[in-house]
């Protein structure tokens, strides 16, 4: 059995990217940078190895954890790191930024309603 979930982030979408999922994580590339962030849902096996999810740049921590919640950058890539990054869906172009709510400000997932809502527009708006 495989750990792949289907999420419909927009169709040829170049900057975001699922990696993996599993034992209550989710393993992100938002363009130039991968982050580790919760997934309460991902109950099964992580599919990449150890070493993968390490290399991440960032991790979000949930104060379930016991830890302090919040968002820990790794040593080596956070002096590469800005606060923010561009990102481009369909020539749109918008900035990622961690927060602290472990959102890094769009929800990928919405790319679909973005497609959806840009056909109906198009299929009712002269040219």
């Amino acid at each position: 059995m495989t750990n792949k979930i289907k999420i419909f982030c927009g169709e040829n979408w170049q900057d975001y990217e699922l990696l993996d999922t599993g034992e209550g994580e989710k393993l992100e590339r938002f363009g130039p940078h991968t982050f580790v962030r919760p997934y309460e849902y991902a109950v099964w096996q992580k599919t990449l190895g150890e070493k993968e999810w390490e290399k991440a740049d960032g991790k979000f921590w949930s104060s379930k954890v016991g830890t302090k919640a919040g968002w820990k950058m790794t040593s080596v890539q956070s002096s590469t790191l800005h606060t923010k990054w561009e990102m481009e869906y369909k020539g749109i172009k918008f900035f990622a930024v961690p927060t602290p709510f472990r959102h890094l400000g769009f929800f990928p997932e919405q790319a679909a309603h973005w497609d959806f809502i840009e056909k109906q527009l198009l299929s009712v708006s002269p040219r």
